[in-house]
């Protein structure tokens, strides 16, 4: 699925990264900035995420993260360049897309998307103001 956002007034913010030469420090901001950016979508959808009570865990709930590392599977469908920086919001169990989506026998039990609904707009503000904050702090 691809969303498209519109954000205007990001050019400025795009000359003053690239005044820092250091290709490895711009990356290090980006991720620095999703990594922020995403972790209230990771808060919600943990909240929201059912538990299975026989098991007295979070399993799924645990399984939530907000990161820049792929597992083998994501790895085969994302070849990010030198300059690109990707964060991946979700869960490496299994079990979270049968849940998300549901079976044959088990209704759906969407966490993810509402998660996703729920801060979605808020994120581009929060990468906004957390590249600016880095910025001025290096700059």
């Amino acid at each position: 699925m691809s969303v498209k956002f519109k954000v205007k007034g990001l050019r400025e913010l795009e000359r003053n990264l690239g005044k820092i030469d250091n290709v490895y420090k711009r990356r290090a901001i980006a991720r620095k900035a999703l990594k922020e950016a995403g972790e209230p979508m990771a808060k919600m959808a943990r909240a929201m995420a059912p538990d299975d009570p026989a098991t007295h865990k979070n399993d799924l709930r645990r399984s939530i993260y907000v990161t820049d590392k792929l597992n083998k599977r994501q790895k085969r469908y994302n070849r990010p360049g030198r300059y690109r920086v990707e964060m991946h919001v979700g869960t490496n169990d299994r079990a979270g897309v049968l849940q998300e989506y549901g079976t044959i026998n088990h209704p759906p039990q969407s966490f993810m998307r509402p998660a996703w609904e729920g801060t979605r707009r808020g994120m581009v503000a929060t990468i906004k103001s957390v590249l600016w904050r880095e910025l001025k702090a290096r700059l």
